[in-house]
């Protein structure tokens, strides 16, 4: 009933001009009209008076914007969105934490959902495990069961967050299995024997080795056959168990402690590769190599970077070949904001990550792509700098002192030259890219040069203006592109699902290609893709694409959805499909990047438009 509710608030919202009816209403929410009606009742009385959705005889319902703000009704429909993402969360937890098996009825009366939106609860769920290779089938007698190694559920419980974009709070689900004072004396306990050992620990780590401990403890169907750990810390574990069965009359036995100290050894870098050192060694030197030729950047010139992704990698790889993950809460975000980066790594693990039988998933690739982005952002501070003019009313003095601070905090900023506010009219800005000063100038020709007026010690808010126009002068030095080198094709065609995606994307790209061969075999390859690790970015933005190598001709088919469409487990309103070549693949994380650029509110105002005017806009932020 959430769902519906924030659907109905979320269609009145994108129409605030329109009277929309309620057979409108009922249609978008697949429900009857009778319904509909009901659920706009409820709304409104969920609600102080006066009613959030105005009945208009004969014309329809809208938005109620006489008593209520923009703000106010983004405010109510944020609420119900946490709400229903709270039940989401809460209701994939126990299916996968519980032991025993949950009925579709014990879920419609524990949450007050109908069975329609218990089903399709249950489907995100499924869409979203599948990833975690589990299965999740739901039987009339023995209820919703979860079929996978105790690895796999262990794996996607860490991961439950990324079930809901931007959702964090799985760890409390997890701290919540225990007492209070109960986890208080085990993580005391752990960590007074730690110190016994003369091994550090911060609260952070101590929290994490205690969630690993309650999945372990109350999952307990396990095997550590295949679990390799150190001698160090599989005595830490046995004391550990010991003095935590003695406190709280726990029954833990050889096997709990044994996994247990897996994620001592992991989180205190007690592990040792011995001979798969070499093997970990030429596997990071053929990813960098690669790297370095998709994306025409040489990384092995970063010391440091090489350093720190041979040391990450050695314990990725510890981790993996003992089958045992970790979460990283930053993947969604990583994949949004550097979609490029992430996307490239991908395609390059894919090719070469059989060669050390291994597999790693997008959290995985989301930790590598961390290390590459960085590399690539220091070589770029240092070969485009933004040129940089310092100007003073106080004198040289105050110049200098700003200069000082500047390039201390700012690496990414040259400063060329530092002089008085009066020789300002006299300067050529011909390769200045920021000018600072503390009293803005006269009327001056700057051509593309920024103006940014701070105080003379550059105090907190002047740091968050530089923040920003460092931005913009970063955006501004990339290099523009054609608009005739890739064309933007708006598809018209109402889409229902992903597979109805690629298929129109195939015919589409094969009006333009001759040889149907060519085009099947690069729709397969982006379908495979999608299957394995998916390209939504967040935001309501889906990004599929497949081998470069596979095409001859670049296309970008954009296809749009008000209702949303399921891509996995999520909803994606704009899809770009990628199609584009290896001649034009230098333009590939132009445009990855440009997409990632854009909010839930410009998705939003985008899919308002018609489709000359949507093309226009997108032509904008590709090509200008």
């Amino acid at each position: 009933m959430q769902a519906r509710h924030i659907k109905i608030i979320q269609l009145l919202l994108n129409n605030q001009s329109e009277f929309i009816s309620s057979t409108e209403i009922a249609n978008y929410v697949n429900v009857s009209n009778r319904t509909a009606r009901n659920d706009i009742k409820l709304i409104n009385a969920n609600n102080a008076t006066p009613h959030l959705i105005a009945s208009y005889k004969s014309r329809g319902f809208k938005l109620n914007f006489d008593n209520y703000t923009l703000a106010e009704i983004e405010n109510i429909l944020a609420q119900l969105s946490t709400y229903q993402d709270k039940v989401v969360i809460t209701i994939g937890y126990h299916l996968l934490m519980d032991r025993k098996s949950h009925t579709i009825k014990e879920i419609m009366r524990a949450h007050q959902l109908s069975k329609t939106e218990v089903s399709e609860i249950i489907n995100q769920i499924q869409a979203w495990s599948a990833s975690f290779n589990l299965q999740i089938t739901v039987h009339k007698r023995n209820g919703i069961r979860v079929t996978g190694s105790e690895t796999q559920i262990r794996n996607a419980l860490l991961h439950l967050d990324q079930l809901i974009e931007g959702h964090q709070g799985v760890e409390q689900l997890i701290l919540n299995e225990l007492p209070h004072a109960h986890r208080q004396t085990i993580a005391t306990i752990i960590e007074r024997v730690l110190n016994d050992h003369h091994i550090a620990t911060s609260q952070a780590q101590l929290q994490q080795l205690l969630i690993h401990f309650i999945i372990i403890y109350k999952r307990r169907d396990h095997s550590t056959d295949d679990i390799s750990t150190s001698q160090q810390s599989l005595e830490i574990a046995k004391t550990c168990m010991t003095r935590i069965n003695a406190a709280l009359g726990y029954q833990i036995n050889e096997t709990t402690a044994k996994l247990f100290s897996f994620f001592l050894s992991h989180h205190f870098n007690q592990f040792s590769l011995s001979l798969q050192r070499e093997l970990v060694k030429s596997f990071i030197d053929t990813l960098i190599e690669k790297m370095e030729r998709q994306t025409n950047f040489a990384f092995s010139n970063d010391h440091l970077f090489k350093e720190n992704i041979l040391t990450h990698f050695s314990k990725m790889y510890y981790r993996i070949i003992n089958h045992v993950y970790v979460n990283n809460p930053l993947t969604t975000r990583i994949k949004t904001q550097y979609p490029y980066m992430f996307n490239t790594l991908y395609e390059v693990l894919t090719s070469i990550q059989k060669s050390i039988n291994l597999t790693l998933n997008e959290d995985e690739i989301a930790f590598l792509t961390v290390h590459f982005q960085a590399a690539y952002d220091r070589e770029h501070q240092k070969q485009h700098p933004i040129h940089t003019l310092i100007a003073c009313y106080y004198g040289i003095g105050i110049s200098n002192l700003l200069e000082t601070k500047i390039t201390q905090d700012y690496p990414q900023i040259k400063v060329i030259d530092t002089i008085t506010l009066e020789q300002i009219t006299q300067y050529d800005f011909t390769n200045i890219d920021l000018l600072i000063t503390t009293h803005q100038p006269d009327q001056i020709d700057t051509n593309r040069t920024q103006i940014l007026q701070v105080s003379p010690l550059l105090d907190t808010t002047d740091q968050e203006k530089l923040n920003k126009a460092i931005k913009k002068a970063t955006k501004s030095q990339k290099s523009q592109h054609s608009p005739d080198s890739i064309n933007t094709h708006i598809i018209s065609q109402e889409i229902t699902s992903m597979q109805n995606v690629f298929d129109t994307a195939a015919n589409n790209l094969h009006t333009a290609e001759p040889d149907s061969k060519i085009i099947d075999t690069y729709i397969k390859n982006a379908y495979t893709r999608e299957q394995s690790s998916s390209t939504y970015i967040g935001n309501g933005i889906a990004i599929p694409h497949g081998n470069p190598k596979a095409l001859n001709h670049s296309q970008i088919l954009v296809f749009t959805s008000q209702r949303g469409i399921h891509w996995r487990h999520h909803k994606a309103h704009m899809i770009f499909f990628l199609a584009i070549s290896e001649k034009d693949a230098h333009e590939t994380k132009h445009i990855m990047q440009s997409i990632a650029r854009l909010t839930e509110t410009d998705v939003t105002e985008l899919l308002q438009l018609d489709h000359e005017q949507l093309k226009s806009q997108l032509n904008t932020l590709f090509y200008e």
